[in-house]
């Protein structure tokens, strides 16, 4: 897929986990917590695949110049907060609404010309 159409789906899928696994996710956080304390990066995986792909976007010219290590941070913050947003009240439809904010953010943020 181009890199613009890419968000929607990978959003997507991360929001469908999280309602799989809902009954876990409170046990992520307090996870989160102590692994920070011990240096560990919760989520470390995810955040190298966002920063190769964004850093092969960034080499194709469809994302915005910026440190790819810095954005894959930030939108793993991004991401985290909009799923704990969905998860206050997880309906399909503000799930879909969390995923078009995503999108629409991610757009404006990174993509060149937009």
């Amino acid at each position: 897929l181009p890199y613009p159409e890419r968000f929607r789906p990978m959003y997507a899928e991360l929001l469908r986990c999280a309602e799989r696994y809902r009954k876990v996710m409170p046990l992520y956080g307090k996870t989160k917590e102590l692994s920070l304390s011990a240096r560990y990066q919760p989520g470390a995986s995810v955040i190298a695949a966002i920063q190769e792909n964004y850093g092969e976007g960034v080499r194709e010219g469809a994302f915005v110049d910026m440190d790819p290590e810095q954005v894959a941070f930030m939108t793993h913050g991004m991401v985290d907060g909009a799923m704990r947003y969905w998860m206050m009240q997880p309906t399909r439809a503000r799930m879909n609404e969390t995923v078009d904010r995503l999108v629409e953010f991610t757009n404006r943020l990174f993509l060149t010309g937009a």
